[in-house]
């Protein structure tokens, strides 16, 4: 494969199509457009760390085929209407608009400190509700759903497939179906419910959509079925994903996507992190703490497709690889092109973990350092400011670091210095008394 841009020779790009349970050769339906669809998040709390590393490899993928192919559209969308958000909105006692919008501008921040491109379309659930509405009556008249006491519900027995792409149907996330008496059958769910608080009227009454066609209608209206690559983490495998295929084919008798990409999850002691489970770590916390370029560098150092445990020595060992890069490429002038290694790395299932690797080797060999920096840029990292310093919290950790020499507690003072060298600061100790100064 010739690289069109730079006439670099490249590997075939493969990705693991979940679908398949297998690697396969990428072609795109039209080599002159990539189309990617990614679901995003539902803006009823702040995505947690967790929920980052799925945007951030989403968003190494766009900005690798955005090197190989002259357009790509990346859609992500945003959930602001769902049975989390009304339950969020009504316990904080504010108006669900005021909630989503409030936790959206929260994610534009975490998302901008941490790199992450903004996509090519970001639609909002509430925007598309009548093309919703439409897709109901087209699925409903297509004889692949059954209005029940006001609901309206997929019959899943009408899709031949349905079972195909979630073969183990008592997943970790099958918990969310609901077994309800209007259901003719176990796998049936819902297109439309009755609501009395949030709702907009409907030909079956006042209501709201169900959390699976949204993504359906939104994906169909502004990338059309079918499209490239569909995203999103392993817990959406099913039913969302599952149910989103069987409404395509329902709507259009084709699958809505070619290839589907699933990222495994960040784990706190090898357990799953989740807003549920109340072992999410804060991201607001955590930018404080570390370098946010130190946060997208350890999420890239595990396989997407493999759990990654979160850990301080894992932050500690990419501290001290971004610390090697920064020196090394920091005032180097950016390269037209990126190493072809590093392609090649990425064309094998978005391998991050071996693109850092041979990022690593070319700056330890000080050879094209242009181009590994061109190959840090797809990589999402920059070696920009990362903002402000606050004097006062890094006053507070070095005179913490000293009472903890003084104590003997060398464990504690080596974690303080870690935790500042992550921050961007470099401490000298000298007779003069300590120092420290920006990296």
């Amino acid at each position: 494969m010739i690289h069109k841009k730079t006439e670099i020779q490249l590997d075939k790009i493969k990705l693991f199509n979940s679908l398949m349970s297998k690697k396969e050769e990428f072609i795109p339906f039209d080599d002159k457009c990539v189309k990617i669809y990614a679901c995003g998040p539902t803006i009823y709390k702040s995505p947690h760390v967790g929920n980052f590393r799925s945007f951030i490899i989403f968003d190494v993928l766009f900005r690798f085929m955005q090197q190989i192919y002259p357009k790509v559209i990346y859609v992500r969308n945003l959930t602001d209407i769902d049975d989390k958000i009304i339950s969020e909105s009504k316990l904080r006692n504010i108006p669900h608009k005021s909630l989503t919008n409030e936790v959206h501008e929260s994610f534009k921040f975490d998302s901008e400190k941490l790199n992450v491109l903004n996509p090519t379309y970001e639609p909002k659930a509430t925007e598309y509700i009548h093309n919703m509405i439409q897709d109901i009556e087209k699925l409903i008249e297509n004889g692949f759903a059954y209005v029940a006491d006001g609901n309206v519900l997929f019959d899943s027995t009408k899709y031949d497939d349905y079972r195909a792409f979630c073969k183990n149907m008592n997943s970790e996330s099958g918990a969310r179906i609901e077994l309800t008496s209007i259901k003719k059958h176990e796998n049936d769910f819902v297109l439309w419910k009755p609501s009395n608080d949030v709702f907009w009227s409907s030909p079956w009454g006042n209501g709201r959509p169900g959390w699976h066609i949204e993504c359906t209608s939104m994906s169909k209206e502004i990338l059309g079925f079918p499209f490239d690559i569909h995203c999103g983490g392993q817990d959406l495998i099913f039913p969302h994903h599952t149910n989103e295929r069987a409404q395509g084919y329902g709507l259009c008798n084709v699958d809505c996507a070619k290839y589907w990409i699933h990222n495994h999850f960040v784990n706190i002691d090898n357990n799953k992190m989740s807003k549920s489970s109340s072992n999410a770590l804060d991201l607001k916390k955590l930018l404080e703490k570390y370098n946010p370029m130190v946060i997208r560098l350890f999420l890239l150092m595990s396989h997407y497709r493999h759990p990654m445990n979160w850990s301080e020595d894992g932050l500690e060992e990419a501290g001290n690889i971004y610390a090697k890069w920064k020196r090394s490429l920091s005032e180097i002038e950016i390269g037209n092109t990126i190493l072809s290694s590093v392609y090649n790395a990425l064309a094998d299932d978005i391998n991050t973990p071996l693109a850092i690797k041979k990022i690593s080797e070319i700056i330890k060999n000080n050879e094209d350092l242009g181009s590994a920096k061109k190959s840090c840029e797809i990589l999402g990292i920059h070696f920009n400011d990362a903002g402000s310093i606050d004097n006062d919290l890094i006053e507070g950790l070095v005179q913490k670091r000293e009472e903890a020499r003084k104590n003997k507690d060398y464990n504690l003072s080596d974690q303080i210095r870690d935790q500042l060298k992550q921050m961007g600061i470099i401490i000298e100790d000298s007779k003069d008394g300590i120092k420290w100064r920006k990296e």
